[in-house]
Protein backbone atom coordinates (compact mmCIF):
# COMPACT_ATOMS: atom_id res chain seq x y z
CA UNK A 1 0.00 0.00 0.00
CA UNK A 2 1.04 3.57 -0.65
CA UNK A 3 0.76 6.45 1.72
CA UNK A 4 -1.26 9.30 0.26
CA UNK A 5 1.84 11.47 -0.23
CA UNK A 6 3.52 8.78 -2.33
CA UNK A 7 0.42 8.46 -4.49
CA UNK A 8 0.35 12.21 -5.07
CA UNK A 9 3.97 12.19 -6.16
CA UNK A 10 3.39 9.34 -8.61
CA UNK A 11 0.27 11.01 -9.96
CA UNK A 12 1.90 14.41 -10.49
CA UNK A 13 4.88 12.77 -12.17
CA UNK A 14 2.61 10.98 -14.63
CA UNK A 15 0.80 14.19 -15.45
CA UNK A 16 4.04 15.98 -16.22
CA UNK A 17 5.89 13.07 -17.81
CA UNK A 18 8.66 13.52 -15.26
CA UNK A 19 10.10 10.44 -13.65
CA UNK A 20 12.30 12.07 -11.04
CA UNK A 21 13.75 15.35 -9.85
CA UNK A 22 12.54 18.33 -7.89
CA UNK A 23 9.01 19.59 -8.34
CA UNK A 24 10.06 23.19 -8.97
CA UNK A 25 13.13 24.89 -10.33
CA UNK A 26 15.88 25.72 -7.86
CA UNK A 27 15.35 29.38 -6.84
CA UNK A 28 19.07 30.15 -7.16
CA UNK A 29 19.14 28.73 -10.68
CA UNK A 30 16.01 30.69 -11.54
CA UNK A 31 17.46 33.97 -10.26
CA UNK A 32 20.68 33.27 -12.12
CA UNK A 33 18.79 32.73 -15.36
CA UNK A 34 16.68 35.83 -14.84
CA UNK A 35 19.70 37.98 -14.04
CA UNK A 36 21.49 36.61 -17.09
CA UNK A 37 18.51 37.56 -19.24
CA UNK A 38 18.24 41.05 -17.71
CA UNK A 39 21.92 41.71 -18.42
CA UNK A 40 21.58 40.54 -22.01
CA UNK A 41 18.46 42.67 -22.56
CA UNK A 42 20.44 45.89 -22.34
CA UNK A 43 22.30 45.24 -25.58
CA UNK A 44 20.61 44.78 -28.97
CA UNK A 45 23.36 42.30 -29.87
CA UNK A 46 22.58 39.93 -27.00
CA UNK A 47 18.85 40.60 -26.77
CA UNK A 48 17.94 37.43 -28.64
CA UNK A 49 19.94 35.41 -26.09
CA UNK A 50 17.94 37.06 -23.33
CA UNK A 51 14.68 36.31 -25.11
CA UNK A 52 15.74 32.69 -25.52
CA UNK A 53 16.65 32.46 -21.82
CA UNK A 54 13.30 33.93 -20.77
CA UNK A 55 11.50 31.54 -23.10
CA UNK A 56 13.49 28.60 -21.71
CA UNK A 57 12.65 29.62 -18.14
CA UNK A 58 8.96 29.48 -19.02
CA UNK A 59 9.30 25.78 -19.80
CA UNK A 60 10.71 25.06 -16.34
CA UNK A 61 8.44 23.97 -13.53
CA UNK A 62 8.32 27.25 -11.61
CA UNK A 63 6.65 28.27 -8.39
CA UNK A 64 3.82 30.75 -8.77
CA UNK A 65 6.07 33.49 -7.40
CA UNK A 66 8.83 32.69 -9.90
CA UNK A 67 6.34 32.59 -12.75
CA UNK A 68 4.87 35.97 -11.76
CA UNK A 69 8.36 37.42 -11.62
CA UNK A 70 9.27 35.93 -14.99
CA UNK A 71 6.07 37.12 -16.66
CA UNK A 72 6.71 40.59 -15.25
CA UNK A 73 10.14 40.69 -16.87
CA UNK A 74 8.75 39.34 -20.16
CA UNK A 75 5.96 41.95 -20.18
CA UNK A 76 8.54 44.71 -19.62
CA UNK A 77 10.59 43.26 -22.46
CA UNK A 78 7.58 43.10 -24.79
CA UNK A 79 6.70 46.71 -23.96
CA UNK A 80 10.23 47.98 -24.59
CA UNK A 81 10.91 45.93 -27.70
CA UNK A 82 7.56 45.22 -29.36
CA UNK A 83 9.29 44.18 -32.59
CA UNK A 84 10.68 41.06 -30.93
CA UNK A 85 7.87 39.89 -28.68
CA UNK A 86 8.37 36.92 -26.39
CA UNK A 87 5.32 34.69 -26.42
CA UNK A 88 3.72 34.15 -23.05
Amino acid sequence: TFSSSEEEVIESNENMNVTEGPKTMDPAKFDEGLNFAKQKLSSPVTRSKAAQKLTDLQTENLTEEQLDHLLGVIKQYNTKWPMTQITL
